[in-house]
């Protein structure tokens, strides 16, 4: 029996387009929830914080 390393899968363009702005735009919603809920003047007057989604391994998906 002959082992074999599975093969990557193929991610067309458009599909990687369409999931890096969807994330994009979780990332964007996630600030202004930050903002809104926030208790502290410095997040919400200076605007001091970020948002981010990571992977399992703590990989940057995307950034607000």
């Amino acid at each position: 029996m002959i082992h074999r390393p599975a093969a990557r899968p193929v991610i067309s363009p458009l599909l990687l387009e369409i999931v890096k702005n969807a994330l994009d735009t979780i990332a964007d919603e996630l600030a202004l929830i930050v903002m809104r809920t926030a208790y502290s003047s410095i997040v919400r007057d200076a605007m001091d914080y970020s948002t981010a989604i990571c992977d399992s391994h703590g990989n940057t998906l995307a950034q607000a």
